[in-house]
């Protein structure tokens, strides 16, 4: 990897960008269209909607900053947008193409972790702020190595994904006939359960991020943000604090629910741990299918303002596939979920093919 000619040097977040906030726009007042609008989300590029509104769009090739819900989730957009009003837009002073943009979120990401839902990343902290840029010999911002560098980890993590992706057996795209039944017609079956019924539902631990050093451990650290599969960091704390690995978590007061494998620490004792109480419906592919339909019964219940709790939960159902015999259908859910995977390995393939194809 190249080497920067200066070290790093801190820099004035308003000194390289100008910042204006996002504009509030309701979903009764939003349209159909094809622009992206940008909201409090740490997935999908911050991409929440599609609109036909065009009153205040944001240039392409500026930078999406949430400061309230997920905040410090940054994002280089390639099209115009529209921001809501949780997101600020940093329209840049200097020279920026996508490859600097890229290396600039990291600085952005890692400065807005150390705000929160109750100590917003203003327009006015956010000019304040600094970010530590490497620089060249004469002091000056080092582009010159920033390209490099992101134009050698691009190359490198393509390479190295396609090899896990071909070493792990995961590149076969064909679906068995139960696999293609499970997509192509569903499952006549369906019943609804009483969420209780199905899973021992827990408080989970309240650990404050105050009180954890990130990265210095091995278990994950769990929130309710939507990115990275809510974990924010790895770290080691105490052990009678662990959540029950192998389980489901629902973020109270955003409602992200995420399926986690082993056992984990979580920030907050408004989420809730689900485990399932059949040893059957404790593999991976059952968990994310649970995930799935969990998800589905429960948003359109559930928002910031009326969260879930432990005690809501317990009037609470959702819809499992079932067998014309009246029992879960696990053998469909795996099935069903093998299939999805077999799909989304395929799309990335081809993202991964076009790369080399643009990096080569």
């Amino acid at each position: 990897m190249p080497q920067s000619e200066g070290g790093y040097k801190l820099f004035k977040i308003g000194e390289l960008f100008n910042i204006k906030k996002g504009k509030r726009l309701t979903k009764a007042n939003m349209i159909e269209g094809n622009i992206n609008f940008i909201g409090a989300t740490s997935s999908n590029n911050g991409i929440t909607e599609k609109i036909g509104n065009n009153a205040h769009l944001h240039p392409a090739g500026t930078i999406s900053v949430t400061y309230n819900g997920s905040v410090g989730e940054a994002f280089y957009q390639t099209e115009r947008f529209w921001a809501s009003d949780d997101v600020n837009v940093l329209y840049p002073k200097i020279s920026m193409n996508e490859r600097t943009a890229l290396f600039f979120l990291v600085p952005l990401i890692k400065k807005g972790k150390v705000y929160g839902y109750s100590f917003k990343w203003t327009k006015d902290k956010m000019e304040k702020d600094t970010i530590a840029l490497p620089i060249n010999k004469f002091g000056s911002i080092d582009f010159k190595y920033i390209e490099e560098l992101i134009e050698g980890l691009q190359k490198e993590y393509i390479y190295k994904l396609e090899a896990y992706i071909q070493a792990a057996g995961l590149g076969e795209r064909s679906l068995t006939s139960k696999e293609r039944k499970a997509i192509q017609e569903g499952n006549s079956h369906s019943k609804s359960v009483r969420i209780v019924d199905f899973f021992d539902v827990t408080n989970s631990h309240n650990i404050l991020k105050s009180d954890v050093v990130f990265d210095s451990g091995k278990t994950p650290y769990v929130t309710a943000s939507e990115g990275n599969n809510s974990v924010v960091s790895y770290i080691d704390y105490k052990e009678d604090m662990k959540e029950t690995g192998n389980s489901i978590m629902i973020g109270g007061k955003t409602l992200v629910i995420t399926y986690q494998p082993t056992a984990f620490f979580s920030n907050d004792s408004h989420n809730l741990v689900l485990c399932a109480k059949e040893q059957q419906a404790r593999r991976e592919n059952i968990q994310l299918f649970l995930v799935a339909s969990l998800y589905k019964s429960l948003k359109p219940k559930y928002n910031w303002g009326d969260s879930i709790s432990k005690a809501k939960i317990q009037n609470d159902t959702f819809v499992l596939p079932m067998t014309p015999e009246g029992s879960v259908d696990y053998d469909f859910m795996d099935s069903y979920i093998c299939a999805v995977k077999k799909q989304v390995i395929g799309g990335l393939l081809d993202f991964i093919r076009m790369g080399k194809e643009t990096h080569s």
